[in-house]
């Protein structure tokens, strides 16, 4: 494997999206001829640029050693509601939010998370990026106050019953239970990634 980037995914040392277009970054600084002046050799970073489009067009496969599975990957850089809830339901079912037991459950588990943190990128609102604080939260409220996390589970667990075909009169039942769980919790990740979804029940109807 020659392609410097992909051996970073694969070994862990490039854990996301983000952290490989930080590395390519600092590559660039240091060969891009408009960037590091008339020493630096324009052949390196013709190369560093093919590596880092090859590693970040199949990343997914890469960093989690299997790709598309469902064939709910989506394309890349398209926001895609579909995908987003299909992943989001498999996410919960893999027991979302959890420190995984071991390696194998570690990796489907991440995979499934990678999933839906591409569609969040993608996503107009910047609530979507709550998502990782979401689940830390909500990891902290299971220790700390189990009434409050279930309640944030039932609501998730709501919401994607709706998206997948649940009755019209349930999106009023959710707004109506987010609504004193939002006064209750105040601000932060918990309340922001779930009045993204709240807000976005005007859409669950359209996708059945």
């Amino acid at each position: 494997m020659n392609n410097r980037f992909i051996r970073g995914i694969k070994s862990g040392a490039i854990e996301s999206i983000e952290k490989l277009k930080v590395e390519f970054k600092a590559i660039a600084k240091m060969t891009h001829p408009d960037l590091a002046g008339p020493g630096a050799n324009a052949e390196d970073f013709i190369r560093a640029r093919s590596e880092y489009e090859s590693a970040l067009r199949d990343f997914g496969r890469h960093r989690f050693g299997f790709s598309g599975a469902s064939g709910a990957a989506g394309k890349r850089g398209a926001l895609d509601r579909r995908v987003f809830y299909a992943n989001l339901a498999i996410l919960f079912k893999r027991g979302f939010p959890k420190s995984p037991r071991h390696e194998k459950e570690s990796r489907k588990y991440s995979y499934y998370k990678y999933l839906v943190m591409d569609q969040l990128r993608a996503w107009p609102d910047p609530r979507g990026l709550a998502f990782e604080g979401f689940e830390a939260e909500l990891l902290e409220m299971r220790r700390s106050d189990s009434r409050r996390y279930g309640a944030a589970l039932d609501l998730v667990l709501a919401v994607l019953e709706y998206h997948a075909g649940g009755p019209p009169l349930a999106r009023t039942a959710i707004e109506v239970a987010f609504k004193p769980w939002k006064e209750s919790n105040g601000s932060g990740a918990a309340a922001d990634f779930l009045g993204l979804l709240v807000g976005d029940l005007a859409c669950g109807q359209a996708l059945v």
